[in-house]
């Protein structure tokens, strides 16, 4: 298949979620990594299918309490999304809420509380 066939990339996606279930964290991080590679590499930076990656390694750093790494994987994600999409599109709408919830992991609070008001307000849209 080759090392960048998107049929690749998919697999990796089910082992991360696979070392999710079984709380294998950084190993979770690396398949994310290798597939988000391959995606960007053989589908393209703005694909659905790299924000996809983007925002499920996003969701995965924060449980570790990478929230800086999380918050930024987020933010990608939700721009492939709005410029495919549009931002009030459900993908879209739950990265930024993703961001909102890293950005309150770190203390942002301002920050995360504009963040959830743009949500809401994209959400009532």
């Amino acid at each position: 298949l080759g090392e960048t066939n998107p049929s690749i990339a998919a697999a990796l996606c089910e082992l991360a979620q696979v070392h999710l279930e079984l709380r294998r964290y950084d190993a979770a991080l690396d398949a994310y990594h290798e597939a988000l590679e391959i995606r960007r590499e053989s589908l393209g930076a703005t694909a659905l299918l790299t924000a996809e990656t983007l925002n499920d390694m996003a969701l995965t750093l924060s449980l570790v309490g990478r929230y800086p790494e999380a918050a930024l994987r987020h933010e990608e994600a939700a721009e492939v999304y709005d410029a495919e999409l549009g931002a009030a599109h459900p993908s879209a709408i739950c990265a930024r809420a993703g961001m909102a919830r890293a950005l309150q992991g770190q203390e942002a609070l301002e920050e995360a509380l504009h963040q959830c008001e743009a949500v809401l307000r994209l959400g009532n849209g």
